[in-house]
């Protein structure tokens, strides 16, 4: 199979990482690549934890993440990644692109000490019906452009609830 999996800090160009992985992104969610979109999301994507999967070098699929503190029932604070942006184009569905993705992205969290991974969908059918073993709701996430920053980028406002 001529997939390659990789994280966009291993590309020597880091706006050619960013054009790979929302080409990708693009194809996978059904919508243009946009100039907006590429100027919002720039200054929040953490290359090192946002990856493409390339097919035959062409990008088809990527995933990313965020690091937040989850608080849970009694005050406890933990690491969390918040995983963000999970899509395979069309054309490479059910050729174990999304799977090899979530396979390198959880293994990256546990490398790093990571205890819990978060994943809202965004479609139903992306949880199924009947969740599997160790899934299901967790709790609500609200993300949400709150202002600027003083050098033009965005404020991200994110709240979690459980």
């Amino acid at each position: 199979m001529p997939l390659r999996v990789r994280t966009l800090d291993t590309f020597d160009d880091p706006e050619a990482a960013l054009e790979a992985y929302f080409t990708a992104d693009g194809a996978a969610f059904g919508w243009p690549r946009e100039p907006a979109q590429l100027r919002t999301k720039r200054p929040i994507v953490d290359l090192a934890r946002y990856l493409v999967a390339e097919w035959a070098g062409e990008p088809v699929g990527g995933t990313g993440s965020y690091a937040f503190e989850l608080t849970l029932p009694g005050g406890v604070q933990v690491d969390a990644a918040g995983t963000s942006d999970v899509g395979v184009a069309p054309t490479h569905r059910r050729r174990g692109v999304a799977s090899e993705l979530m396979r390198t992205q959880l293994r990256s969290f546990a490398d790093a000490g990571t205890p819990v991974a978060v994943l809202h969908a965004s479609e139903q059918e992306v949880q199924g019906s009947q969740p599997q073993d160790g899934e299901g709701v967790g709790g609500e996430h609200d993300e949400r452009v709150s202002g600027h920053t003083e050098d033009g980028g965005h404020r991200i406002h994110r709240e979690h609830h459980i």
